[in-house]
């Protein structure tokens, strides 16, 4: 009769619980899109003003690169140029004996072997007295010597002009000429067959100087296009005194600059760079004119750079090893290169200071207007928030107290009611079922059934349970999808401390959430005492019904007599 009376258990999904209301915050609650695109637009700000600041700098750094390249190049060019006029100076002086047509009457008779010895003597006479006068004045000349020598000894020639003839031979020179059959001066004389004018490269002659060679031809009288020489005009000087000096600019205002001549150096096939001019490091003498030589490493050497790419600007290391802004150009008709080198920290460290000032500033006033823009937002936030937070614990606590008014209704029900997964654990349990283990409804919490209720009644509940919860979900763990939520019922007897005992069980299943797997909610009446009340009150109406029908068979029998 009891089981007819109990109501049929319920689907959790469908009971409709009615809660108490929970009022919306009196702070209006903004859209996530809006806080999406607030922080959008604080991430383009920032990163775009990041990006527009090291832009501006990067162009400011390469604009201040423009104007020294445009400054050495500048530089660069008159230092060349004045290298050049010299060259030519020097080009035309011995053009102006070549070009002289008194002068090739003279050299005519030299060159004929019909001219009378004697004629031959005065023409030789007197050009060797042209060639002294034109050489003493224009520097071709042997300079004095620094100690008094003994008279008796002759001294080598290190200078002078002299007219050849196209195999080299000297027809009549003037005072100390060096001999020209040395360093290359036949192969410099066969190159110049066919030119205008030849270089003898510099080399350090007898006395430890560098020294310069000049050839131009002589073309013969009323001579036609296509004429050959008929002699050359030799010109040998010493040029440390006219040609290095050109390297110094006037104002120069940089400490580090320096503005240098160099070369491959020849015999090495170009695996050596030859600095000609003198070096000022090492202080405080520096280095003697064609004494220093480096490997030719363009990416590791800016002399080498300035001969790999002349009109190049780069920053290369020095020949000092220090990181140095450098610019070459070529000087026509020779292999030389001028190079101007300068100290990077001195020529960019000014500017780079400014620049870095400005990047500093420019990070420093996006960094205020970015924490601004953040901190505004963040107040706004904090007070959603702290109104969100309010409406939130308004609701907790009401949600404490329907658990209590819950917690109350289960703890005063004569049934035990737990909450059980597929392992057996509780995760719920009221104080019917707390009580009866002699713990409290605390301690139940997490325990498993056998430890509360004993394996007995644990097994057999179990069994039901796990039925239930793989009707609802067939393949848990690794397949959520629910199948057939069906409650199910249960009649025990046990047998506990020589006594037996009846219980009814309800066993209604349980859905997994988000922080609990699927389990079952148990639902357990201890029947004894109504088993045992019945099972008195039929064996009472048993033993009435024997004595009854002992009685009318007594009568029966006492009739049949």
């Amino acid at each position: 009769m009891a089981d007819k009376n109990t109501p049929a258990p319920q689907d959790p999904s469908q009971l409709k619980i009615k809660t108490p209301a929970i009022p919306e915050a009196p702070v209006k609650r903004p859209l996530n899109l809006k806080t999406l695109a607030a922080f959008l637009f604080l991430g383009i700000f920032t990163v775009g003003g990041i990006l527009a600041i090291l832009s501006f700098v990067r162009s400011e750094k390469e604009r201040t690169l423009r104007d020294w390249q445009i400054q050495m190049g500048l530089v660069v060019e008159t230092r060349a140029a004045a290298v050049e006029g010299w060259l030519g100076s020097q080009f035309d002086i011995l053009r102006s004996i070549a070009s002289n047509e008194s002068q090739k009457i003279y050299i005519d008779n030299l060159l004929d072997a019909a001219v009378p010895p004697e004629k031959k003597e005065g023409a030789e006479g007197f050009l060797r007295n042209y060639l002294k006068r034109v050489a003493e004045q224009n520097g071709f000349v042997t300079p004095p010597p620094a100690l008094e020598i003994n008279a008796n000894v002759v001294r080598e020639g290190i200078a002078g002009i002299a007219v050849v003839s196209p195999n080299g031979q000297v027809l009549v020179a003037s005072e100390f000429l060096p001999a020209l059959k040395e360093d290359g001066f036949l192969d410099v004389l066969k190159e110049n067959a066919a030119r205008q004018r030849g270089l003898w490269n510099m080399r350090l002659d007898g006395e430890g100087q560098p020294s310069l060679g000049f050839i131009v031809p002589i073309y013969p009288i009323d001579a036609k296009d296509n004429a050959k020489p008929i002699a050359y005009v030799v010109g040998l000087k010493q040029v440390a005194k006219e040609l290095f000096p050109l390297m110094s600019q006037p104002g120069e205002t940089l400490k580090s600059a320096e503005n240098l001549i160099v070369q491959e150096k020849p015999g090495t096939s170009g695996s050596t760079v030859q600095y000609l001019s003198p070096r000022r490091l090492p202080l405080p003498n520096g280095t003697k004119p064609m004494t220093a030589d480096s490997p030719n490493d363009p990416a590791n050497s800016a002399s080498a750079f300035a001969l790999s790419k002349p009109g190049g600007f780069q920053i290369r290391p020095s020949y000092g090893n220090v990181p140095s802004l450098v610019l070459g150009r070529k000087i026509a008709g020779t292999p030389w290169v001028v190079l101007r080198t300068a100290d990077k920290e001195e020529a960019l460290g000014p500017s780079e200071k400014r620049q870095q000032a400005m990047l500093i500033g420019f990070v420093l006033v996006l960094g205020l207007a970015s924490v601004s823009m953040a901190t505004a937002w963040k107040h706004g936030a904090e007070l959603r928030a702290s109104a969100e937070a309010q409406r939130l614990k308004i609701a907790a606590e009401r949600f404490t107290g329907f658990s209590k008014f819950l917690r109350v209704i289960t703890d005063n029900q004569p049934t035990a009611i737990a909450a059980v997964d597929a392992g057996g654990k509780y995760s719920f349990a009221n104080r019917t079922l707390a009580d009866a283990a002699g713990i409290t409804t605390e301690e139940v919490s997490g325990k498993t059934m056998p430890a509360v209720i004993g394996p007995v009644r644990a097994a057999a509940y179990q069994k039901i349970n796990k039925q239930v919860i793989d009707e609802l979900y067939p393949g848990w763990p690794a397949d959520r999808t629910e199948g057939k939520w069906q409650p199910q019922k249960g009649r025990f007897e046990f047998e506990e401390g020589g006594k037996k005992k009846y219980t009814k069980t309800d066993h209604i299943p349980l859905r997994a959430d988000r922080d609990h797997p699927p389990g079952v909610l148990l639902i357990e009446q201890d029947i004894t005492e109504f088993i045992t009340e019945r099972e008195k009150r039929e064996r009472m109406f048993r033993g009435l019904i024997d004595a009854f029908v002992k009685e009318v068979d007594g009568r029966q029998a006492e009739s049949a007599r």
